[in-house]
């Protein structure tokens, strides 16, 4: 019998699977069969830790299934010269459903070539760039279901020659390798996989022939048997995207989860705290993992929380958004403050003093646009004062994975800066000057507890720093 988990009663399609058919991939020469074999034959010409050759072992098969999804993953080998990537390609495109390998890509090759395939594209370079537009604009869609794309074709008719629309549609798997790696928006579409390059002469001594090896063909003609009947009508995996929305709704409202068959599966992908992209790309590959074998979703959902938790440390490292967001949920002025002053230590926060494009203008519009702005008066300077609540709830969603192992953590930090505020008041002066002892002293004292009173600086060098006497005077006795 099928796992029934994975079975629905539905009236007979003309490319549905029968539930013998259903049943096969649960056996012993199912799906799980051929992922072992598959990651075999990736260890042996390939030179690549376990965790990769699982993912890759993985993508390929779901590519296979990719049409039962409403998104699927796109592949990425980043690695430096000599060490691969192209060969990675060239297996994957042997083993892969309909797979071709292509040097180049066009946005023209792309939408009318790409439905039913399997791309591999090696050198992929510079997507995004001039006369690139389109191609990049295009490749951030088509991981996703239901994207097509319409062009103007000359066609002969009974009135002549005339000009009609015509549809293509580009959702299909697609591998990608380069050197320099991908930009974000794109790198945001894929998994990625870091390719070293090898010394390893039992890999790097083998000629690749992969279209003539029988092992190759024994698993290509095996995965296309099993799956010939899950055609694009056949939505056989429709049921759990559904059950995993009603699992949610009802975790949400504090209901227990009644349906046992799916129970124990959402419950592990729940644990992972995966959520957003990030889920929308593995969840096809954790139903294929979990119908190949058990350890095999193991392995993948501790794979995919590591792959999850560094990205987002690199979102909170690039992007300037969340910079901004870490910013002000650990900045110390509750009251108005002058937006230069905000500029000013939110450059020296992130090491960006010498860049001319960040300025008052930029900041501002980024706190706005980021809902941080909780209020705004303009006296001789333009004053804001901060949301620093929501500033340090939006900061939690970047803050990775491993936050709840931070919060022990947190909560010590926030006594301890209790305990100093109330002994020594602090606050933040800021210098657009580097001259002189006394704007040295302003410049440096960002973000730290000091006891250099406001007396101790003349008007010229606090009106430089972007405050007003009275405000920081306000401050010192303790009325922020």
């Amino acid at each position: 019998m099928a796992d029934e988990k994975y079975e629905k009663e539905r009236k007979p399609q003309p490319n549905y699977p029968t539930k013998e058919e259903q049943a096969m991939l649960f056996s012993s020469q199912g799906l799980g069969y051929y992922y072992y074999k598959i990651y075999s034959l990736l260890g042996t010409y390939m030179d690549m830790n376990e965790d990769d050759k699982m993912l890759v072992s993985i993508w390929i098969i779901g590519t296979y299934f990719h049409k039962q999804f409403n998104s699927f993953p796109y592949l990425f080998a980043n690695a430096m010269k000599g060490s691969g990537k192209t060969r990675l390609l060239k297996i994957i495109a042997n083993l892969a459903k309909n797979g071709g390998i292509l040097g180049s890509m066009t946005e023209a090759v792309m939408f009318r070539t790409a439905y039913g395939r399997t791309l591999c594209i090696d050198e992929i370079e510079n997507i995004g760039a001039k006369g690139q537009e389109s191609l990049g604009l295009l490749l951030n869609a088509a991981y996703k279901k239901g994207t097509d794309i319409e062009r103007m074709t000359k066609k002969k008719t009974l009135d002549g020659e005339q000009q009609i629309v015509e549809k293509f549609k580009v959702y299909c798997p697609i591998a990608m390798a380069n050197i320099k790696g991908m930009e974000n928006v794109l790198g945001d579409r894929c998994i990625t996989i870091i390719l070293e390059k090898s010394e390893n002469q039992k890999v790097t001594k083998l000629i690749e022939n992969f279209e003539n090896e029988p092992e190759f063909q024994e698993i290509r003609g095996g995965l296309m048997r099993l799956t010939e009947h899950f055609g694009d009508d056949a939505n056989y995996f429709g049921t759990v995207f559904s059950l995993w929305n009603g699992y949610q709704n009802k975790r949400l409202e504090g209901y227990a989860y009644d349906n046992t068959q799916f129970k124990d599966l959402f419950d592990k992908i729940e644990n992972t705290n995966i959520a957003g992209r990030y889920l929308e790309l593995f969840f096809p590959m954790f139903i294929i993992s979990d119908i190949c074998s058990k350890d095999v979703l193991s392995e993948l959902l501790k794979f995919a929380g590591n792959v999850v938790n560094e990205k987002m440390k690199v979102d909170r490292e690039d992007n300037i958004d969340v910079k901004i967001y870490e910013f002000i949920a650990q900045y110390q002025i509750h009251d108005y403050v002058p937006i230069a002053v905000v500029l000013n230590d939110f450059k020296r926060f992130t090491d960006l003093e010498n860049e001319p494009w960040l300025n008052t203008r930029f900041i501002g519009r980024g706190l706005r646009r980021l809902n941080l702005v909780s209020a705004e008066k303009r006296t001789s300077k333009r004053m804001i004062a901060l949301n620093i609540k929501k500033a340090q709830e939006k900061y939690k969603m970047f803050s990775g994975l491993d936050a709840k192992d931070d919060n022990d953590a947190k909560t010590q930090e926030d006594n301890t800066t209790q305990v100093n505020q109330e002994d020594n008041k602090e606050y933040i002066l800021s210098s657009n000057s580097n001259s002189g002892d006394a704007q040295s002293k302003l410049s440096s004292m960002s973000n730290t507890t000091i006891t250099t009173k406001t007396s101790t600086f003349t008007d010229k060098e606090i009106e430089e720093a972007g405050y007003t006497r009275e405000y920081l005077e306000k401050i010192e006795r303790g009325e922020n």
